[in-house]
């Protein structure tokens, strides 16, 4: 087979020549060996420029350019962002009291400004202290700071066929009003009482060792049979009433249609309505 010969780049022959010249020049003193070697310096350098630029442009045919790629930027997997600040509307973690809840980063803000535990609901929240004019959550849930929440609230008397007494606490100003209108006789359709059962005695409703949740109270006139008991009878069975009257939300529903206003308790003697 017949070699291909490769056609020589122009600066090849360039520094072949200048290297066949050097060669043929007969060197006698130092003072020409320097020369020469300044010389062949020069003819180097030129040379790699030369090469260094012109390489592209002679390329063989056959000769393949490798191109090289940049890297490929690679962005990191959306996740959640995790923050240590807990607001009301966000999940709690679960404490047992205020120490459980110095994660949390509480804005300084009056009402705002403690880390809290709610033993109810083992929940560290944002709030208060008792006596700072703000009613947090907790306290208007509880109504355990009156001096906070100032809130309007009113309390009524009514009686069920048997002329028992059972006293709620309605906090709504529209609820409030409608019960007025009752006993005013204005409203005479939606008369009788309805709401939640807490399975708890509460100092304004004793001798009873339960009472209607007062976000809960509302009034009905349509008779129903699903959740109509006397006082004394809920008393009896308030256990088995409320295992079997449970509704979607698990709250213990009562509406006793024989319940009637009887009266509205002005300057209620009990200090807070929470004390047993």
């Amino acid at each position: 087979m017949e070699k291909t010969k490769t056609k020589k780049r122009p600066v090849d022959e360039l520094a072949s020549k200048s290297y066949s010249q050097l060669q043929k020049m007969e060197v006698k003193t130092w003072k020409g060996v320097f020369i020469i070697a300044f010389l062949a310096g020069i003819v180097g350098a030129f040379t790699l420029m030369l090469s260094n630029s012109n390489s592209g442009n002679y390329m063989s045919s056959d000769a393949k350019v490798s191109i090289v790629k940049p890297p490929k930027i690679v962005k990191p997997p959306k996740t959640d962002i995790v923050t240590d600040i807990f607001l009301p509307t966000e999940k709690e973690p679960f404490c047992t009291s205020d120490k459980n809840c110095s994660v949390l980063n509480c804005p300084r803000a009056i009402g705002w400004d403690r880390k809290k535990c709610d033993l109810k609901t083992n929940t560290c929240f944002c709030g208060g202290r008792c006596g700072d004019n703000y009613c947090d959550s907790v306290e208007k849930r509880d109504y355990s700071c009156p001096n906070d929440c100032k809130s309007e609230e009113a309390y009524f008397k009514f009686k069920d066929s048997d002329s028992k007494a059972f006293t709620i606490r309605l906090t709504d100003p529209q609820i409030i009003q409608q019960a007025r209108d009752i006993l005013s006789g204005k409203e005479k359709l939606a008369i009788h009482v309805r709401g939640f059962i807490v399975k708890q005695q509460i100092g304004y409703n004793k001798p009873w060792h339960y009472y209607l949740e007062p976000s809960s109270i509302n009034f009905f006139k349509d008779k129903t049979a699903a959740c109509d008991a006397n006082i004394q009878y809920i008393e009896n069975h308030l256990k088995e009433y409320c295992s079997y009257y449970l509704n979607s939300s698990s709250n213990c529903k009562w509406c006793p249609y024989t319940s009637n206003l009887v009266e509205e308790i002005k300057n209620p003697t009990w200090r807070t309505p929470f004390l047993k």
